[in-house]
């Protein structure tokens, strides 16, 4: 599972997101049918087949892109949010342990991570 996340960060860090692979192979395949129609145009029956490959080419193309490589690239890019804001909060503390900051004011500085309806209330001492 790590190494499917540290692929994934790689693309995400590399600015080519998975779905633009899958837009170019749809390219690709069309233009590969396309070409195939063109250069049988003398030939009626030819024309059918080549066409055909284009579409569908596009199509499971299109299909790929949305139903897979669209989520797995959304899903990858907030592993990574999550794993950036982690490595963040760890950081903090460290800093603030080293620092010799008072441990109920470093409580409430790494408090903000968290959501507000996750967050201890006034008094209460988080147990």
């Amino acid at each position: 599972m790590a190494s499917g996340i540290v692929a994934g960060l790689v693309i995400i860090k590399l600015g080519f997101p998975i779905w633009l692979a899958v837009l170019t192979g749809i390219l690709t395949g069309t233009l590969i049918g396309l070409v195939q129609m063109l250069a049988n145009m003398s030939d009626p029956a030819s024309i059918g087949p080549a066409m055909a490959v284009a579409l569908l080419t596009t199509l499971y193309g299109a299909i790929i892109a949305n139903v897979f490589a669209q989520p797995l690239s959304d899903k990858l890019a907030r592993a990574s949010q999550l794993e950036k804001t982690n490595k963040s909060l760890i950081l903090e503390t460290i800093s603030g342990i080293q620092e010799g900051m008072n441990p109920r004011v470093l409580e409430q500085m790494l408090a903000s991570y968290l959501p507000s309806n996750k967050r201890a209330k006034d008094g209460d001492d988080g147990q």
